[in-house]
């Protein structure tokens, strides 16, 4: 149930984004949250003043949740400045919330919400699978996707 990515051209439909996602990478085994809600909460506060507001999406209470970050070595993503937004997606397609937190290169947070938990205006990329965007140019801090799901997670 590790999140992975894949590079992807905006707008594309449904079929392309599953050709465009053959090249995957997992991210790290899946740790608790908590750090990194706290760390990404930290990093909202110091984000520049012209970055549009953003808001980490809530996690239900008494759903279980792992976060998946992508800072493991030999994880590709490009940091510097990929020419391309990328798309983080759940290989559990039926997975209830995929939450995925990212900082880009100014420091401004990103967020994305997406899973069969949450409603279709809700979601950051409109689609029924569970996947999300990341800025194509990443700041310092790892994306890390945080998974919540009651019958996948367990305790």
């Amino acid at each position: 149930m590790r999140p992975s990515v894949c590079p992807i051209q905006l707008p594309t439909s449904l079929s392309a984004l599953l050709m465009l996602c053959t090249f995957t990478v997992a991210a790290a085994p899946g740790v608790s949250p908590e750090p990194w809600l706290k760390r990404y909460r930290a990093l909202i506060e110091q984000a520049p003043v012209d970055c549009p507001p953003t808001a980490i999406p809530a996690i239900p209470a008494g759903i279980p949740s792992r976060a998946f970050p992508f800072e493991q070595p030999g994880v590709a993503l490009d940091p510097a400045g990929a020419s391309e937004a990328q798309v983080i997606y759940s290989r559990d397609s039926v997975a209830e919330r995929l939450i995925v937190l990212s900082a880009d290169a100014r420091g401004c947070v990103h967020t994305g919400l997406s899973g069969r938990a949450v409603a279709f205006d809700e979601r950051s990329i409109n689609s029924p699978l569970p996947n999300t965007l990341i800025p194509a140019a990443l700041g310092l801090a790892p994306p890390v996707a945080i998974v919540a799901d009651s019958k996948s997670i367990r305790p």
